[in-house]
């Protein structure tokens, strides 16, 4: 796969490429609780969320380093990987996958000149993620706690950030 990516940037961009945006994600079907998973869930979960993350970076990443002139990769994690979702941990792992591949990636590109970032954004009320249907009943402030680096607190209790 990373020789066929290479090859479309160099046939449509000459071979240069400044910025990769990993921006995917799906946690469907929805499932009750982990155990309602099926180990084949997992799979296209992994191929989606963490494994398309990694086959992108890997084919740019050479082109980047060989340009020399830097570049940046930012990848789309989620907050829920750091607070969790019901009924999604699978979902929430891969996106931990994303933010801890993001900053160990960081530590090796940046010798290059190439920033690698994640963002983590919180629910979006889109068709695949009808806002009511995410928060079930749930408030939405303050529904679930959440971690940080000085440990778990509560977004109503902000004296603990």
């Amino acid at each position: 796969m990373a020789a066929t990516i290479a090859g479309l940037i160099q046939d449509t961009h000459g071979g240069r490429i400044d910025v990769l945006v990993n921006n995917v994600g799906d946690f469907r079907p929805a499932s009750r609780t982990f155990l309602h998973r099926k180990p084949g869930q997992w799979e296209r979960l992994y191929e989606v969320n963490l494994l398309h993350v990694f086959e992108m970076t890997y084919a740019v990443l050479p082109l980047m380093i060989g340009r020399q002139s830097g570049g940046a990769i930012v990848s789309v994690s989620t907050v829920e990987a750091f607070r969790g979702i019901p009924g999604h941990a699978v979902y929430s792992a891969f996106k931990a996958g994303v933010s801890a591949f993001t900053k160990s990636l960081a530590v090796e590109a940046g010798q290059f000149g190439i920033r690698v970032n994640a963002i983590a954004p919180d629910l979006t009320d889109t068709p695949q993620t009808p806002r009511d249907a995410m928060l079930r009943g749930r408030p939405e402030t303050g529904a679930w706690p959440v971690m940080s680096a000085s440990g778990w607190w509560h977004p109503r209790d902000r004296s603990r950030r």
